[in-house]
């Protein structure tokens, strides 16, 4: 069991995969012109690696505090794995490519309360710690336009 702190990568060692124990993790590849593209935002449980993915590059950042067991590269990952990010992939293609910048942060919001959130007496709070260039990448636009949102 290894243990990360906030911004850092999960090794990407000979291509194997991470199963989350805790905390939440950022996964993304890059751009020709190096802007990252988000594949993903995972949590306990959930396997990340570049070989589910299939980007290359390919990052998994930590959010905050994480907790992940290396399962090696020759793990067989179940087929569940494969569909969970082929479902975030797509649901996150979608809500970028929304043409109204202020509907498209309101959906990744949304989706990420449904995700990852809990219900309180205001609504829901949702625990990953994003800042606004996360989110831009995210929905495909400016940190500036973001935090002017916000």
């Amino acid at each position: 069991m290894a243990r990360f702190k906030r911004h850092d990568l999960l090794p990407t060692r000979d291509n194997g995969f991470w199963r989350i124990e805790s905390g939440y993790v950022r996964t993304f590849t890059w751009s020709h012109d190096g802007e990252a593209i988000p594949l993903g935002f995972w949590t306990t449980g959930d396997l990340v690696g570049q070989p589910i993915a299939q980007a290359s590059p390919y990052e998994a950042q930590c959010l905050g505090p994480v907790t992940a067991n290396y399962l090696g590269s020759t793990y067989a990952f179940p087929q569940a794995a494969v569909l969970a990010q082929v479902r975030q992939s797509n649901e996150l293609l979608r809500i970028a490519h929304c043409r109204q910048t202020d509907l498209s942060l309101l959906q990744f919001l949304c989706w990420l309360a449904q995700r990852f959130g809990y219900p309180t007496k205001e609504g829901y709070e949702i625990p990953l710690k994003l800042i606004h260039r996360d989110i831009a990448e995210s929905v495909g636009c400016t940190r500036v336009t973001i935090s002017r949102l916000l």
